[in-house]
């Protein structure tokens, strides 16, 4: 059968690349499915702090590892979307615009996408003042004036990546709270560049024909409009789990799996971001690939 491997790895994330690793280094053959880049999000991670053993290492350095040693080890890397997938028999197949590949086995690591806010011009916008990465567009704002959408540790991290470039930095959330790791929201309050509007939501973007001029806000029952020059969306993000059988999914579309990172279809696993879990780091995103891959092995 043309295009058959031991094992399906889909998405090249830190799960992922871990995944084809492990499961390589067990003499399986794998081949490794990527719509966009080998990394996922964390290429995007200027610097992981909390990366056991490796401090301050810059995201794209340790996908670019964990993709050689992947290789390495005999991993294959297609690059190409996913169109549909076939899992309940049981040779399972994964339908991509480069071709139908089949395996026994299939390990889900296609991790999640960034949350858009729920404005008319959003997807306009989108890389034309509105960014979902401050890591990579932050730049564009040096010495400019910025807002940061959300109140989590995606929002404060932007924040501090963002404190370091523009001018200004304004965070708003809809809560009066947040929800960000305490420390990292302390660091970040104490940047002399950095303000908070709580309580608020965006009702509008404003621009002209230069690009975003600034954002309007809803504050009970009073409206305000803050001047800026950009809009950095975190605000959470969503599970790319489309066309997956809707048994392995829970109510927020992310995959359930067992602890061996099994799900409710036999030998079809799921690692990383995709998955439900208490935690989305690299770190546990390189751990649960390691144990599907384990765990898939052992059914092959």
């Amino acid at each position: 059968m043309e295009n058959r491997s031991d094992i399906l790895v889909i998405g090249a994330g830190p799960a992922g690349l871990t995944a084809a690793l492990y499961a390589s280094r067990a003499k399986k053959s794998v081949t490794v499915i990527e719509a966009v880049a080998p990394g996922g999000q964390s290429l995007y991670a200027e610097r992981l702090q909390n990366y056991p053993g490796l401090p301050d290492t810059a995201g794209f350095t340790l996908c670019t590892t964990l993709l050689k040693q992947a290789k390495e080890a005999g991993a294959s890397v297609v690059s190409s979307k996913v169109t549909g997938y076939q899992l309940t028999e049981k040779m399972k197949s994964v339908t991509t615009q480069k071709g139908t590949f089949y395996a026994p086995c299939v390990i889900l690591c296609m991790g999640r996408q960034a949350n858009l806010p729920d404005v008319e011009n959003a997807v306009a916008l989108l890389g034309r003042g509105l960014s979902t990465c401050a890591v990579c567009d932050g730049m564009f704002y040096r010495n400019k004036r910025v807002v940061v959408l959300g109140g989590g540790d995606t929002a404060f991290s932007d924040a501090r990546t963002l404190s370091a470039i523009a001018s200004e930095v304004t965070v708003v959330h809809r809560r009066d709270t947040f929800r960000a790791t305490p420390v990292l929201v302390e660091e970040v309050q104490a940047l002399p560049n950095v303000r908070f509007i709580t309580s608020a939501t965006l009702q509008s973007i404003l621009t002209d024909e230069k690009g975003v001029t600034g954002v309007v806000l809803s504050q009970g029952d009073q409206t305000r409009t803050e001047p800026c020059d950009g809009v950095f969306a975190a605000i959470g993000a969503t599970p790319s789990t489309q066309g997956l059988p809707a048994e392995i999914l829970n109510e927020s579309g992310y995959i359930v799996t067992d602890e061996r990172m099994q799900t409710a279809i036999p030998r079809v696993f799921a690692a990383g971001d995709v998955r439900t879990t208490p935690l989305r780091q690299v770190v546990t995103a390189c751990a649960d690939g390691a144990i599907a891959a384990t765990y898939a092995a052992e059914q092959v």
